[in-house]
């Protein structure tokens, strides 16, 4: 009996170790899915995050069904970025399934909305995070979304440098800036990162994590220099110019543009409810998220999520300690920039 037992265990033995490699090299290697692993598994990010995290579950499940048990890809982008651009859909290499999604898209005009903000603005935050951003996530194919942070500030010009006075003081106008380059720099993952760092409590210092998270080889010392210098102020006053240039004038914020218009019966219906407003205004073959009710109790503004029910007073009181996020924005800005 003994003679024949230990032949089967060290098969066995055998087998789990090939077992073992097998999934490490499914993961993409031990010690990339191990860092991953840390990462994602840190207290202070899921802390940071919590707003965050069932977005990017929902991104990654989708993407990952869609690309097949024996083809799923390892990068250094996340997931929801994996096709917004050639070179990215090369590294990652789901060029076929990219192609696919595109060919297979429904073809009319997208849907433009337009969002006009302060970036320490509550209400500007809850409608970017809750409203546009899910929104974003599941009909990002037959939408545009154009962000231009600046709102109810004040410039003026100073020697041969433009001047910015804003709503919530000196700390907001640095979001703003930062929040604007991050979109001349970054194009294709401007909004996953405002998105991150607008869900955060603290805008500004919560950038250095923001970019490890939705952009690794993004530059930060490229963003300080951006704000710091001519093509930030550039930037930013061009933004002050859109702004003026709104018809009619912006009374408030945020201010919601649909496809170029503002009325107050538009406002209402984007911050009620954006997602069905996309899809009743979209004019090809709706996407089946727009046809299957189902789909939008993903979304946190569905009476039935439970995410709205269990976050929402937690987000509010959030948004609401304005003093306490300033503060800290305010030491994380002297540090950062």
């Amino acid at each position: 009996m003994g003679s024949t037992q230990r032949p089967v265990e060290s098969r066995r033995a055998a087998e789990e170790e090939k077992q073992v490699a097998l999934s490490r090299k499914g993961a993409g290697g031990g010690g990339e899915s191990l860092k991953a692993a840390k990462l994602l598994s840190a207290p202070k990010i899921w802390e940071r995050f919590a707003m965050g995290g069932w977005l990017l579950l929902l991104i990654a499940g989708s993407l990952w069904a869609s690309c097949g048990e024996g083809s799923r890809p390892t990068c250094d982008y996340p997931p929801q970025l994996w096709c917004s651009s050639k070179e990215i859909a090369q590294a990652c290499q789901v060029e076929k399934h990219c192609t696919r999604l595109i060919s297979n898209s429904p073809k009319a005009d997208r849907v433009s909305v337009s969002l006009y903000y302060e970036s320490l603005c509550s209400g500007c935050r809850e409608f970017l995070v809750l409203m546009l951003f899910p929104t974003w996530l599941m009909l990002q194919d037959i939408m545009n979304v154009t962000l231009v942070p600046y709102g109810n500030a004040e410039e003026s010009k100073e020697a041969t440098k433009w001047h910015f006075d804003c709503q919530h003081g000196e700390e907001e106008c640095l979001g703003n800036m930062i929040e604007t380059c991050i979109s001349h720099l970054y194009p294709e993952m401007d909004f996953m990162l405002i998105f991150c760092m607008e869900s955060s409590n603290d805008v500004i210092g919560s950038l250095p994590l923001c970019l490890k998270l939705y952009a690794p080889n993004a530059s930060l010392a490229d963003i300080k220099a951006c704000v710091n210098g001519d093509v930030g102020n550039k930037l930013m006053h061009r933004n002050a110019e859109l702004t003026r240039a709104l018809k009619p004038r912006h009374e408030y914020v945020p201010w919601i543009l649909i496809n170029g218009v503002h009325t107050e019966k538009l406002q209402t219906q984007a911050q009620d409810s954006l997602f069905n407003l996309v899809c009743s205004l979209y004019k090809a073959n709706l996407p089946a998220a727009c046809k299957r009710p189902e789909e939008r109790s993903f979304l946190p503004f569905s009476p039935n999520h439970t995410f709205l029910r269990n976050f929402a007073p937690n987000l509010s009181d959030l948004l609401g300690r304005e003093k306490t996020v300033h503060q800290s924005a305010r030491t994380k800005a002297k540090e950062t920039f």
